[in-house]
């Protein structure tokens, strides 16, 4: 499959753009799936990654890609991605940019994003707080969400969220990809998590509360378009004629896919990634799609990523990320060995 990044020139973008996700081990091979979407269409940019629970050799690896964002010494440790992800401000603190850009470890990016960013942001002032985010894929209000939420008797969301009357009737925002121009708000997400039990989604609550809270002006982005997900991927138009990629739902031009299954499990398939590289091996959590395009084009930036560029290669074989040894040839199933136990941190659940 070709690809061509259809980014080949964009405006020039006055403020600077911070793009940071983050991964713990499990989900290693899924954010270098990310990766390598990324640095096809958004090429003169790194793609941060914040340290959730990754090995040592993991880590090391993305370190001495300069891409890696070490975890505070002092958040807690073995805490939920929704934790750490509330904490991102925590770990960017003392990096120099105008707009955060967060993107969820299981997306792939399939267009020149900061182009489209950068135009929507251009009609805010720039001295104005932003948030650009998509609706709830329901397109549930606050208060419907608050209605329909599975624990009617959560405090935060009793108590925070249903107490925003003026935004009780505005969209839930999902956080799977946002841009935000605010560093006080994301210095409140970090501060409002150290104080809130964990529930359903709360990184997400926490994150609308004080969105809509400190009246930052919402941009709301298209949800097929921005955060497409569930049994919607397998009717998405993979187009590669003439080498450029383009991938479209319906009339709708995507420019972001979130690997990420609704009740119905229809789109995606979690299987165990165990690969030989080299005489080591590369294990780790895959999503794979049930669209054989859409398969195909995630493989090809996993490999592009990891195995394409020889340096980057070299780096992996010689950090430590991978096993040096097959848990597979124990005879014992993978997601019962010890060792792969060991590398996912218990992340496995079966």
């Amino acid at each position: 499959m070709l690809i061509a990044a259809d980014c080949q020139r964009i405006e020039s973008v006055k403020e600077t753009y911070l793009y940071v996700t983050g991964a713990n081990a499990a989900y290693f091979p899924l954010v270098a799936t990310l990766l390598g979407s990324f640095e096809t269409f958004v090429p003169h940019s790194q793609l941060m990654v914040c340290d959730f629970g990754l090995t040592e050799g993991q880590a090391r690896f993305f370190a001495n890609l300069g891409i890696l964002l070490p975890k505070p010494d002092d958040i807690l440790p073995h805490q939920h991605p929704y934790y750490y992800k509330a904490c991102v401000g925590h770990y960017i603190k003392d990096l120099d940019f105008d707009v955060l850009v967060w993107i969820d470890s299981d997306c792939v990016i399939v267009g020149p994003i900061t182009q489209f960013l950068s135009q929507y942001l251009a009609t805010v002032d720039p001295k104005q707080e932003a948030f650009l985010a998509c609706p709830d894929s329901a397109g549930k209000t606050i208060a419907e969400f608050v209605a329909t939420f599975p624990d009617p008797n959560e405090p935060f969301v009793q108590n925070k969220l249903a107490q925003l009357p003026r935004a009780y009737q505005e969209s839930y925002l999902s956080a799977g990809l946002f841009a935000i121009r605010s560093r006080s708000v994301l210095a409140a997400y970090h501060e409002t998590v150290q104080i809130t039990p964990p529930h359903f989604l709360y990184d997400q609550n926490i994150l609308n509360y004080l969105v809509y809270k400190n009246a930052l002006h919402v941009i709301k982005l298209n949800w097929m378009q921005w955060n497409i997900s569930g049994p919607y991927l397998n009717d998405l138009v993979v187009d590669t004629s003439g080498g450029v990629l383009a991938v479209r739902h319906g009339h709708d031009r995507v420019w972001n896919i979130h690997l990420s299954d609704g009740k119905e499990q229809t789109a995606l398939k979690l299987t165990l990634l165990n690969i030989e590289i080299e005489g080591q091996y590369l294990l780790g959590l895959l999503r794979e799609p049930v669209h054989p395009l859409l398969k195909e084009l995630t493989t090809l930036f996993l490999s592009r990523f990891l195995l394409n560029n020889p340096t980057r290669k070299r780096l992996l074989l010689e950090s430590g990320a991978l096993l040096p040894e097959n848990p597979a040839q124990s005879g014992i199933p993978i997601p019962d060995n010890p060792v792969y136990k060991l590398y996912l941190g218990g992340a496995w659940k079966g």
